[in-house]
């Protein structure tokens, strides 16, 4: 039964059948808006026998029918659209981690580079619509109609590549936004004339007001009095309401604490209280030793014991995160308490520009300011203005920069796209282990034998410039194969791969094989000087090499 595990996805409470809360929230996951009436009109086109579910016999014969045999480019890019989870213009290997996450499928960090190495042919380490259609007609095995482009009646401008910009805050005591021009939307009347006075403020020119701004207003009540809610509704917290519940989902609710071990807890409890300025709580009487700490949100827990950090030599660490209101004033108050800090620049406040590489400057506009500090056994914790990434990370899709979302999915497209990362899933497996053979015997192998072994005969007269570029661009990038290449040698496997990037990128894990140089990215000491860590040699497929 072919289509046996795809339907088993959008069955969701496991009942046989596919309902409407089964499909709206495999729609959710893969970040799509739609309401129930929405979902329910799309299951009509394989509800035959109107019982207001689908059954797998129906959706067998909607996806075997003659008009599932053939994907139009509207529907492929729909698709992409579904992976561009930043409408950059292209998809990333976080964003295609992200998709098959939500479908339950577990590539190893070999198995995604090699699904998006086999399809990026200008070395982006991306992949865009056009690239993306081969990654289609791989994965579907049906034809994909050219000349039917049905998204280019409800397509938007070109999508930006650029990195959300925090938005401008409101200013206090404005009038209400719509005054002067009023928005649409669900406006209701206040009969008591004592509510209505109170609520003034948020009313139109006839004393309604809107649905979504009373929610607003009941959300910030919840949260100044901490009223325990259903967690899917807590406005404290990020679930989506509308989410699949694997696992533990439907238990859990939120993080309660962080645990660290410390050698002496008095005088990691002094640091905590006087230089990050935490709040000391209540603790049981159990452990001789140990102190417990709010942090705002979440609770710190200090242990005594043998603690366990990270060298230094580099900021890829473990690590607390903790927002500040003042960025810009932490260095200061940091340097007049005697702390040591790092200023990491490495993390964009959005979407990256395509063929931008890693930031390693401090001076940039678009990167998130995250300050490094150690605690006195050598911890860290970083102070940061991560607002802007919640934005980028959690808000409204709509309000990403170069964002359109477009014309949800229907049915048949949706379990074709899910089907579609299935057996591109299958395939990266067999590529990794039909590679794995090739390095054993390949890897102490020169360049050109390997290309003659990989069917390229054939090397370019001159290496395209465009393309190299992009692979030095690549070296800067923490964790890319490309770094254990110098810029000669990325050019001159370019070229004698006859300038085909996915030929050069199978040359790059032959030659990278037994292990992975890691170029940590820049840091700032003291938020002046520039560092550069000092590469270090991983072994690479220490796990799963079969």
């Amino acid at each position: 039964e072919p289509w046996r595990k795809t339907f088993d996805f959008f069955d969701v409470d496991n009942s046989g059948t596919l309902s409407v809360e089964d499909f709206r929230q495999c729609l959710t996951s893969f970040g799509q808006k739609v309401t129930t009436e929405h979902v329910r009109q799309m299951l009509r086109e394989a509800d035959l026998d109107d019982s207001g579910e689908v059954e797998f016999d129906e959706f067998v014969k909607l996806m075997t029918s003659d008009s599932s045999k053939k994907v139009t480019m509207g529907a492929v890019r729909r698709y992409f659209e579904t992976l561009d989870k930043d409408g950059s213009g292209y998809i990333t290997a976080a964003e295609l981690r992200h998709a098959y996450t939500t479908l339950g499928h577990g590539l190893s960090d070999r198995q995604m580079d090699l699904l998006i190495d086999r399809y990026d042919l200008d070395g982006e380490r991306g992949a865009e619509v056009d690239e993306f259609l081969d990654f289609v007609r791989d994965g579907h095995g049906v034809e994909v109609d050219m000349l039917d482009d049905d998204a280019l009646s409800h397509a938007g401008p070109p999508a930006a590549k650029a990195a959300l910009e925090p938005p401008s805050p409101k200013k206090p005591g404005m009038l209400p936004f719509w005054k002067g021009k009023e928005e649409k939307g669900d406006w209701v009347e206040v009969k008591d004339k004592r509510l209505a006075g109170v609520l003034k403020p948020m009313a139109n020119a006839d004393g309604k007001v809107k649905m979504t701004d009373l929610q607003a207003a009941v959300d910030m009540w919840v949260r100044s009095r901490n009223v325990l809610v259903d967690p899917a509704s807590d406005p404290n917290l990020h679930w989506d309401k509308h989410r699949a519940k694997p696992g533990l989902a439907n238990v859990i609710h939120k993080t309660n604490h962080i645990a660290l071990v410390v050698s002496d807890v008095g005088r990691s409890a002094e640091f905590y209280a006087k230089v990050i300025g935490l709040q000391q709580i209540r603790r049981p009487n159990f452990d001789r030793h140990g102190a417990w700490f709010t942090m705002g949100n979440v609770e710190l827990h200090l242990i005594k014991g043998e603690p366990l950090v990270h060298s230094g030599k580099d900021l890829i660490v473990n690590h607390i995160a903790i927002e500040t209101t003042d960025i810009d004033r932490v260095p200061e108050i940091l340097t007049a308490a005697g702390v040591p800090f790092r200023q990491n620049v490495s993390v964009p406040k959005g979407s990256m520009d395509s063929g931008s590489g890693t930031n390693s400057t401090n001076n940039s506009r678009k990167i998130v300011k995250q300050f490094f500090l150690r605690d006195p056994d050598g911890y860290y914790l970083e102070i940061c203005d991560c607002a802007v990434l919640t934005k980028y990370c959690l808000g409204d899709i709509n309000e990403v920069a170069g964002y359109d979302q477009g014309i949800s999915l229907h049915l048949a497209e949706t379990a074709m796209f899910v089907n579609l990362t299935e057996r591109l899933a299958h395939r990266a497996s067999r590529v990794q282990r039909e590679l794995n053979q090739l390095c054993r015997e390949m890897k102490a192998q020169p360049t050109p034998t390997i290309l003659e072994r990989l069917g390229c005969r054939k090397a370019a007269a001159a290496v395209d410039e465009e393309k190299v570029k992009k692979l030095i661009v690549r070296r800067g990038i923490y964790g890319d194969i490309c770094q254990n290449e110098t810029e000669e040698s990325l050019r001159d496997i370019l070229r004698l791969a006859n300038n085909h990037v996915p030929t050069a990128m199978k040359v790059l894990e032959i030659r990278g094989w037994e292990g992975a140089v890691m170029s940590p990215p820049a840091f700032f000491e003291a938020g002046s000087e520039k560092v550069n860590p000092e590469a270090f040699l991983m072994p690479k497929y220490s796990i799963a090499l079969v």
